[in-house]
């Protein structure tokens, strides 16, 4: 199963070695044809001797005549079915045959002979679990000591002395301790603290945390770099509550919902103008459910203008992704607002907005220019549309001339402050 190139027309996978005299067969399916009922109609051309003839040839290969089916889907990758659903195979063997139009099949000449189907075996060396009786005698010592991929059988009567530690550690424990000249050349490290605390705090923050929390009736000194992957335990309420000089905000939103023809989009882009200031925080976006859900969110001061493929003209907020969606229209699914960076708008001023999904598409709607949705608070304008495309920002764009494209979903906000007037009343 291997997929397409995405820029265009080319098919790339592993080379697949063919003997003389050998056949190997291929299937090439399109299993996401976005609505297109014919996608490989002018790419395809009837012959008369499915399998048994030859369409195209030259002095290293045969390609033989083949057949198609209708109705492909990754639940029914070869077309098991009927007419009636839509799923079946065109013509049977031994009838009509479809071939590749205009296509090319590109291979290399093999010199080398097939490989063995089964790897070779040789017989292992013989270990000894014993060292040699004495050691052996030398004039002078080695330039470097030897170095032994198996600890020792059984310990030596004085400790060996190196200047860096084994690889492998020995079976049994030395009679007396090991000696180093040098140190280890990283500190040991613990997933789990210690029975006992230090004696005395130490002067600095652990490099990460801890997989369970320390536990200690003082707080320390210097905080950590990192948080921990647990809450930490503390014996003492804090001294006071805490305290917040702002108020908390209530969230509104302005839901964009168009009776123009429903379409799918891995991209659109829209505008947002305030009446008043807010603040906005995320979206909720409609979809169709599946599954490799990735949004990311990017915005712009001002219009869209020229700038819906110029990746340098705009901010990235954030994204979210979702292994999988449920299919239910009126119950969009909600970017986590801790995942964006919210973006503060005041009366009068428009905001650009751009929200892709890579992996899937989602649910925007066919509206004409000039298409606004709003309330009291905000409005927003129909605009582009980025169907299909492979990038974040694809040269595809649809929506440049009479024709608009919606976003479907809502616009999450908070009311911002109003800022001062230029001069006093």
């Amino acid at each position: 199963n291997f997929t397409a190139d995405t820029n265009g027309g080319r098919l790339s996978f592993p080379p697949q070695f063919i003997g003389v005299e050998q056949t190997r067969a291929f299937y090439i399916a399109i299993v996401e044809t976005y609505g297109e009922i014919w996608p490989l109609l002018g790419g395809l051309l009837p012959g008369i001797n499915y399998r048994d003839g030859i369409w195209a040839n030259d002095t290293a290969i045969n390609l033989m005549e083949g057949l198609k089916f209708f109705g492909i889907s990754e639940e029914k990758p070869m077309g098991i079915g009927t007419t009636d659903s839509g799923v079946y195979l065109l013509e049977g063997p031994g009838g009509t045959s479809y071939n590749m139009k205009d296509a090319r099949i590109e291979y290399s000449l093999a010199d080398t002979i097939m490989p063995s189907t089964e790897p070779t075996t040789s017989v292992p060396p013989t270990i000894s679990i014993v060292p040699s009786l004495g050691p052996t005698s030398s004039m002078s010592p080695s330039s470097s000591p030897s170095i032994s991929s198996m600890p020792s059988g059984s310990p030596s009567s004085t400790p060996s002395i190196s200047s860096e530690p084994s690889s492998v550690p020995s079976v049994s424990p030395s009679s007396q301790p090991s000696v180093s000249a040098m140190p280890s050349l990283e500190p040991s490290e613990s997933s789990m603290p210690t029975s006992t605390p230090s004696k005395s705090p130490s002067s600095k923050p652990s490099a990460a945390p801890s997989d369970a929390p320390s536990v200690s009736s003082k707080p320390s000194s210097v905080p950590t770099t990192v948080p921990s992957a647990a809450p930490s335990v503390s014996f003492e309420p804090s001294a006071s509550p805490t305290m917040s000089l702002m108020p908390t905000q209530s969230r509104e939103f302005l839901e964009s919902s168009t009776a123009g023809d429903r379409s799918g989009s891995f991209g659109v882009l829209f505008e947002v103008t305030a009446k008043r200031s807010i603040l906005i925080q995320t979206f909720a976006v409609k979809h169709f459910g599946g599954n490799g859900f990735n949004f990311h969110v990017f915005t712009k001061s001002g219009s869209i203008g020229s700038s819906y493929s110029d990746a340098s003209a705009w901010t990235k907020l954030g994204q979210a992704s979702y292994g999988t969606l449920s299919s239910t229209l009126n119950n969009p699914v909600t970017l986590p607002s801790q995942n964006l960076s919210p973006v503060m708008l005041n009366a009068g001023e428009t905001q650009s907005f751009y929200i892709a999904c890579v992996g899937n598409y989602f649910r925007v709607h066919e509206e004409s220019a000039g298409t606004v949705v709003e309330n009291s608070d905000a409005s927003i304008a129909a605009g582009l549309n980025k169907y299909p495309y492979d990038t974040l920002f694809h040269s595809s764009t649809q929506g440049l001339g009479s024709t608009k494209y919606m976003f479907q979903g809502k616009l999450i906000y908070s009311y911002g402050v109003e800022p001062p007037s230029s001069s006093p009343s």
